[in-house]
């Protein structure tokens, strides 16, 4: 959600009625929302967001969670969303991410055995530049430790759909779109973003 100024937001009640309204409008579609906390929003806002909200499905930056200055609240905040049926996909950064996520999952005592991960590529290179190989240590590192992890990446910059088809190639799934990238694999920009998803079908053509 993004406010008048379309600066990002997380409002409880904005979010309820956009939902509502897209129930109307694409009836059979899973509407996610997410609680990124750009330096702004605390931990403690963020899952109550969520408990106000209860949405079927988030996404959450695991490294934003966990600055939690209770730690048992995070836990409990995962057992209602498990309990509630939310789907949580866990917004992972890096390598040190995952493993502390990782670490963190096999305390909880959840219910649901699917898990959902979301790797994000070259969020932190320079120009925030992704390139297909930065997925190779992340995903070597989430099949060791938690193997069963539903996962899929974004990326920035023109290499993303290289990206998102190495992904998709792994095995995995693709995040696609202007909230990471506006650039085509030319170096041109997307009129749209449904030129973008165009671009990443037509790549996608003949993957088993």
């Amino acid at each position: 959600m993004r406010d008048d100024e379309q600066r990002h937001v997380l409002d409880a009640g904005l979010y309820r009625e956009l939902i509502t309204e897209m129930r109307h409008l694409v009836v059979d579609m899973m509407v996610q929302i997410t609680t990124e906390a750009i330096g702004q929003y605390s931990p403690e806002s963020q899952m109550q967001l969520v408990r106000t909200v209860e949405p079927q499905a988030v996404s959450v930056a695991f490294r934003e969670l966990e600055q939690a200055a209770d730690q048992a609240q995070v836990q409990r905040f995962y057992c209602w969303a498990d309990e509630a049926g939310i789907a949580v996909q866990h917004i992972l950064y890096d390598v040190d991410d995952i493993r502390r996520w990782a670490k963190f999952m096999q305390g909880a005592s959840l219910n649901s055995n699917e898990e959902q991960a979301l790797l994000v590529l070259g969020r932190y290179a320079p120009d925030h530049l992704s390139v297909p190989q930065d997925i190779d240590p992340l995903l070597r590192t989430l099949k060791q430790l938690r193997s069963n992890t539903d996962w899929a990446i974004c990326a920035f910059g023109s290499n993303e759909t290289a990206c998102l088809k190495r992904a998709v190639e792994l095995g995995g799934k693709a995040r696609i779109g202007f909230e990471n990238n506006m650039y085509c694999a030319n170096g041109t920009i997307s009129s749209d973003n449904a030129g973008r998803v165009a671009e990443l079908v037509t790549e996608l053509r003949g993957i088993p």
